[in-house]
């Protein structure tokens, strides 16, 4: 019933709630976060060399927000409202059946896992997790069918993807935990997943514009990471892809 699914996932908000909020609001930092914070043009100019301008963008916005460790909670408090917000996105999509009250609060289960937790405890890595709310509603867009919908869904993959790709790709995964909950037919999981290699694609080659451009706006030289690769080297990037990003993303599920 809808009363019960409404239980459900205000009992599963609770739960994710209760397992980040004494780590959120813990006085600490990470090695990282006190070089984001002392030597801020450095990180920000290594971020660019390595091709993530929005990341770098991100660190010079949230670290403007905090002094020291203490305030460190504001970061935090960031990344937990971005797992809300993609919890929220994915328990949406679950048909409403008699399995959606239990997969919705497997899902904030998985959510829990260790698998998420740098993503809330470290403060450098506080967009991380935005990068994968925007990657799941550009793949939202992007399947609408609408123009301005699939171009709107195309620039949140883009930021998504220069900002840290692995969750960029979260989106994968939801395709494929979303489907097998509701129980989907074999062609709409293969037709989705078509869209979001579609998506993905032309996503990747406008990121690329835009890593080129800020590279040579901040005169900032790349690192050995970033460069277009050779014809015989596609299927390493393809298995990587798929062993990486994608496999990442689902392994919480």
């Amino acid at each position: 019933s809808t009363i019960w699914t409404k239980q459900s996932t205000n009992i599963s908000l609770l739960v994710i709630l209760l397992a980040f909020s004494p780590g959120v609001f813990m006085e600490s930092f990470w090695s990282d976060d006190y070089k984001s914070l002392v030597n801020r043009d450095e990180v920000v100019d290594l971020l660019l060399s390595d091709a993530r301008p929005a990341q770098a963008t991100a660190t010079i916005f949230g670290f403007s927000l905090i002094s020291g460790p203490g305030d460190a909670w504001k970061l935090r408090g960031l990344a937990l409202a971005a797992m809300i917000f993609l919890f929220l996105l994915i328990a949406k999509r679950i048909d409403k059946s008699r399995q959606r009250s239990f997969g919705i609060f497997s899902i904030a289960i998985s959510f829990c896992l260790p698998s998420f937790q740098m993503y809330i405890h470290w403060a450098q890595a506080w967009s991380f997790l935005w990068a994968a709310v925007a990657g799941l509603l550009a793949f939202r867009f992007w399947a609408t069918g609408t123009v301005p919908k699939k171009i709107l869904g195309v620039l949140l993959l883009v930021f998504a993807l220069t900002n840290y790709p692995p969750t960029a790709l979260f989106y994968f995964s939801a395709i494929a935990v979303v489907n097998v909950i509701n129980r989907s037919n074999t062609s709409k999981i293969i037709k989705e997943t078509i869209q979001g290699v579609f998506l993905l694609v032309i996503s990747a080659v406008i990121s690329m514009i835009v890593v080129a451009t800020s590279l040579r706006f901040s005169q900032v030289h790349p690192t050995g990471r970033v460069r277009l690769i050779s014809f015989h080297e596609i299927p390493d990037k393809i298995l990587w892809v798929l062993t990486r990003p994608i496999t990442i993303g689902l392994r919480p599920f």
